[in-house]
């Protein structure tokens, strides 16, 4: 098993709620001493030690006294239970789209060998950079493209 990777922070960043005021009674919010998550996030600009700070309103009689309000924008920098940011998930989303990194299964080889019957083909030829199924590979080789 390989020894995680130790991430140091590059810069370190508290967050706290974007709302003042408390939504059910308007009374100014009191930011809480603890934090709600901290936590280290991979971005593609670096690594960052992120946390945020919730609030919550001073009245105990109020509906929202319970409530733990923590900032939108800190939520939107990684998903939870996440150390990567939005913006490498994004990145390597776009990767796996334009590159089709995905191996060829058992169904493409199928609909690729229906497709050469439909236009009256004899021969096919599948292309990939990325491999193929050992299953997809059994298929292929019994349909002889």
């Amino acid at each position: 098993m390989r020894t995680p990777k130790r991430l140091y922070a590059q810069q370190r960043i508290i967050y706290q709620p974007e709302l003042l005021t408390c939504p059910h009674c308007d009374d100014r919010l009191a930011l809480c001493n603890s934090l709600a998550w901290d936590k280290t996030v991979q971005t593609l600009q670096g690594v960052l030690s992120v946390a945020s700070r919730p609030s919550h309103c001073r009245h105990t009689t109020c509906e929202g006294a319970q409530l733990r309000l923590l900032s939108a924008e800190a939520q939107g920098i990684a998903l939870p239970g996440s150390t990567y940011g939005y913006d490498v998930m994004v990145r390597i989303g776009w990767w796996r789209q334009h590159y089709h990194a995905r191996r060829v299964e058992v169904g493409d080889i199928g609909g690729f060998y229906v497709k050469l019957q439909d236009v009256c083909a004899h021969k096919g030829v599948i292309v990939t950079t990325v491999g193929v199924q050992e299953g997809a590979q059994k298929v292929a080789d019994g349909i002889a493209f």
